[in-house]
């Protein structure tokens, strides 16, 4: 369990340090200012237009990101011999691969939950939360099967 929540914890430290934040805080100043303009645009119910114009650019933007932070983390291992060194160590590849897992899950839900507040001022925080959980679940696969297909089409990702 213990190699498990260090592979984990060492996944969303990866994250951090590749500055995966600061692109969601940018995106987040991008999308929010889109569905302004979107707003200024609209005739009639313009908080409507400014929330589903925000909630499928947010979406997209998070899914994109999100598989991109997946497939580069662990394509790097690859190329860096990474992956080498901690399939040599006393543990089983389940848990490294459970580890890596979690911790893409756990930054699946870091990036959900920031997504989720620029819609606060578009929706009501109960359609915000439903929004939210969709959003979680969709993360969820993306990055399972992002995980799932770089581990066995690893030669794929390599030059």
């Amino acid at each position: 369990m213990r190699p498990m929540l260090a592979i984990t914890r060492y996944t969303l430290l990866e994250a951090a340090r590749n500055r995966l934040f600061g692109v969601l805080v940018i995106g987040l100043f991008c999308v929010t200012g889109l569905a302004q303009f979107a707003g200024e645009l609209a005739i009639t119910e313009t908080r409507q237009v400014q929330g589903a114009i925000a909630g499928m650019a947010l979406r997209l933007f998070g899914v994109l990101v999100t598989s991109l932070c997946v497939i580069t983390a662990m394509a790097r291992e690859f190329n860096d011999g990474t992956i080498e060194v901690l399939i040599a160590l006393p543990f089983s590849r389940t848990v490294y691969v459970l580890g890596k897992l979690g911790g893409f899950i756990c930054l699946s839900l870091a990036v959900a939950a920031l997504l989720c507040l620029p819609l606060l001022l578009y929706a009501a925080p109960f359609q915000v939360g439903v929004w939210g959980v969709s959003l979680v679940c969709e993360l969820f696969i993306v990055t399972a099967l992002g995980l799932f297909f770089v581990l066995a089409l690893g030669s794929v990702t390599r030059p």
